[in-house]
């Protein structure tokens, strides 16, 4: 009973750690040469959209939005 009740404990920690995880988002800008370099890493999707967005056609240079995973999710192009 006692190693069943030690089990379940775990996997509830386990899961409340997993689930309470943030995804993170990074900006990124092309550079004259077309290597991509870092801007800004933000927590909230909609935020960081925006500001890619704006600093895009402030600076009228490509910018794209990646996931932790290395995914993409946006590009801007001016």
């Amino acid at each position: 009973m006692l190693c069943t009740l030690r089990n379940v404990v775990l996997l509830l920690v386990l899961a409340a750690s997993t689930a309470f995880a943030q995804m993170k988002y990074f900006i990124q800008y092309q550079d004259q040469f077309g290597h991509w370099r870092p801007f800004q890493t933000k927590h909230n999707l909609g935020d960081a959209t925006r500001t890619m967005g704006r600093r895009a056609s402030s600076t009228g240079k490509k910018h794209r939005l990646v996931d932790q995973d290395g995914n993409l999710l946006d590009l801007v192009t001016p």
